[in-house]
């Protein structure tokens, strides 16, 4: 339970807290008067289970490297993110959009990943120097 606590409940809520302020301040700047659509946080929340499985998936293959792990999470999640933003309506499918929203993907994919990679070497030095 406390592993869970420190990495999937965690990273569900780094993760959910920003993309939910980014998607209502373009909403609002889009349209002071608009609402977001009721279903787009369900969506968001399965959208973020299925990357936490996908996550947990891609832990069980061994990587020589961090930066690779991350590579090959960013590229894997990519597309259903992509599949779920379709289905959903979370915006339209112009060059211009899917720019911003693969930039913004990826600055959140790589703010996340460091800060996990950070603590994990915090409590690597900490085992460490207990040992």
């Amino acid at each position: 339970m406390n592993t869970f606590l420190k990495s999937s409940f965690t990273s569900a809520v780094q993760t959910f807290c920003p993309v939910t302020l980014i998607c209502c301040l373009t909403a609002w700047f889009r349209d002071p008067r608009s609402t977001m659509a009721p279903l787009f946080f369900p969506e968001l929340y399965l959208f973020l289970v299925a990357a936490r499985i996908l996550d947990r998936l891609l832990q069980k293959i061994s990587f020589r490297t961090y930066p690779a792990y991350f590579l090959a999470e960013l590229v894997l999640i990519y597309p259903v993110m992509l599949l779920f933003a379709r289905l959903g309506g979370w915006f339209q499918f112009h060059l211009e959009n899917l720019t911003v929203f693969t930039v913004l993907y990826a600055i959140l994919m790589a703010l996340v990943h460091a800060g996990y990679y950070l603590l994990s070497r915090k409590n690597a030095d900490e085992i460490n120097r207990l040992l």
